[in-house]
Parts: C-alpha cells; sequence; structure tokens
C-alpha cells in the first residue's frame, strides 16, 4: 500500500515490513543482559559483544547506545566475527558547551570512535548508522553522540570487504557500566 495512508487502510505484513526501522533482536551478548531487543550494558565491564544482528534482511542500520557511565574515556565500535584489529579509519569530532573542540582519528587503527563519554550515568547517548555490514564490502558509519555538555558526530568505515553479524562496543580504555544498547535495521522497502 503507497503512503500516504488513509484512515480505513488496512496493513498487511508486507506493507508494514517495507517502512520505516524494525528493532533487531540479537542471538546473544557478552557482558550484559538481553531482555527482548535490549541489551543492558554490565557493571564495570570492559566491552560488550552483541551477536547476531546484522543479516540478508537489512542493508543498513543504525546503532542506539543510551545511558551508560564510564571511568573514563571514549565509547568505541568494532565490528565481529572478523575480530579485526587493524584497518579502521575515520575520525570523531568532539565539541564542549564552552567552545573547546577536539578530533580523534583513527589511521588503520582497531577500532572507531562513536562517542565521548562521561561518568554520569544517563548522561550519555551515541546514534551511528551502519551501512553495509553483512555485504562483503567495506562497512561504513557516520552518526552523532552527546555526553554530559559535549556533543559530535563521527564517520569512518572498516576498510576491508568483509561480511560481518555482530559488533562489540567498549570504551577505548577502561570500563562502562548500565545503559542500554539497541540495533534497528533500515527497511529496505
Amino acid at each position: 500500500m503507497p503512503y500516504p495512508y488513509t484512515n480505513g487502510d488496512v496493513l498487511n505484513a508486507t506493507d508494514m515490513n517495507a517502512v520505516g526501522l524494525h528493532l533487531i533482536t540479537p542471538s546473544s551478548v557478552t557482558n550484559g543482559t538481553l531482555s527482548g531487543a535490549t541489551v543492558t550494558i554490565g557493571s564495570a565491564v570492559s566491552s560488550v559483544t552483541v551477536n547476531g544482528v546484522f543479516s540478508a534482511d537489512f542493508d543498513n542500520y543504525r546503532l542506539v547506545v543510551t545511558g551508560a557511565a564510564y571511568s573514563v574515556s571514549n565509547t568505541t565500535v568494532m565490528f565481529r566475527p572478523s575480530n579485526a584489529t587493524t584497518a579502521y579509519y575515520g575520525l570523531m569530532d568532539v565539541d564542549l558547551w564552552t567552545g573547546a573542540t577536539s578530533t580523534d582519528y583513527y589511521n588503520n587503527g582497531s577500532f572507531l570512535g562513536i562517542g565521548l563519554t562521561t561518568t554520569f550515568a544517563g548522561a550519555s547517548v551515541s546514534s551511528t548508522d551502519i551501512f553495509q555490514p553483512f555485504a562483503t564490502l567495506r562497512t561504513l558509519i557516520a552518526g552523532q553522540h552527546y555526553g554530559n555538555g559535549y556533543m559530535g558526530r563521527h564517520i569512518g568505515n572498516h576498510n576491508v570487504d568483509q561480511s560481518h553479524t555482530s559488533f562489540t562496543i567498549a570504551p577505548n580504555s577502561g570500563t562502562m557500566t548500565g545503559g542500554t544498547i539497541r540495533v534497528y535495521g533500515y527497511s529496505n522497502g
């Protein structure tokens, strides 16, 4: 059924599958708990791996990480199952509300930055679009983040033609506690 919908229209499964974002239930998680499609980050963990989220069902995805408290450092992402620790290229810009700025660069790094963090629980969010992670192509990201007065954007890629089904979120040092991770698939329409 084509958009726009009107009162009285009947939407069937094919109509609904063709629109919007679809919340994905991971197959398993390490260093966190899984309740439905929501991953809750464990206490004082150095990383969380979310398995079984990328598939042929969707070409592109949205990753949302909210509310975690970090001991120090930035939030990073690494794609799995390759466990690749090289070939990540990108940058993460950060602006403080006072006007101070900084940029982290990733040049053949072991991860990509997806957010500046805070020690305050509930005061951070990162929203990252992930492009073609399941295809045997380079995986690309673009997004924005906020962490207790720090805000910015992040872009980059895993510069290897490889299919991924999972990812790991981690601070680039220290630990994280609490907060949630959710993954959504963009409808291929």
